[in-house]
């Protein structure tokens, strides 16, 4: 039973492991902790590990190439094709071992730790600008709410107040005041 190659599915806590032997028939099925994982990949004799790129994927990757393995990332939604049932662990885990082995696959670097570093502030600011860039276009949508809300008030109000009531007076008020009117227009 020599072990060929791994797909590894990352979570928090509990990862799922699927190996195949050179005759790409299932010769483990093994659910590990967290604490258990890099002593299993230790016991094993080098192989090709397959895992879906995510930022924790590039610390084990460095971990296991560290004691003798090749491993390989791929993107999450080139493995997505290789996913025979439900979505679910075992099924990942499965899917992954899979894509790895295709002659086609595009791969992923892995990334030193100075790359991540080097990543992070960035990461965090492309989340700054996007939350920015949607709270803009929220208030950009309730204020074209609010001027629709207004300019039909202003209509209403034209049409119920004749011009020779309203007058010259009125109409220089308005005039001077019209910007601050859009803003205490009731909705």
């Amino acid at each position: 039973m020599k072990i060929t190659t791994i797909g590894v599915d990352l979570a928090k806590n509990v990862f799922q492991i699927h190996g195949v032997d050179n005759h790409g028939k299932t010769v483990l099925r093994k659910k590990l902790s967290r604490s258990k994982l890099l002593e299993f990949f230790l016991t094993l004799q080098p192989c090709l590990i397959g895992m879906e790129a995510c930022g924790s994927a590039h610390y084990w990757a460095r971990k296991f190439v560290a004691i003798g393995h090749t491993v390989k990332l791929m993107a999450p939604q080139f493995v997505k094709p290789y996913v025979k049932t439900n979505k679910n662990d075992v099924a990942d885990a499965e899917a992954i071992c899979e894509a790895v082995s295709r002659p086609n696959m595009r791969f992923v670097a892995i990334k030193t730790e100075e790359q991540q570093a080097v990543l992070s502030p960035h990461r965090v600011r492309q989340g700054f600008v996007k939350a920015r860039t949607a709270q803009s276009n929220q208030i950009r949508r309730l204020l074209s709410r609010k001027r629709k809300t207004c300019e039909d008030a202003f209509r209403r109000y034209e049409k119920e107040v004749s011009p020779t009531k309203r007058g010259k007076e009125w109409e220089r008020k308005q005039l001077l005041n019209w910007p601050s009117d859009w803003t205490n227009c009731p909705h």
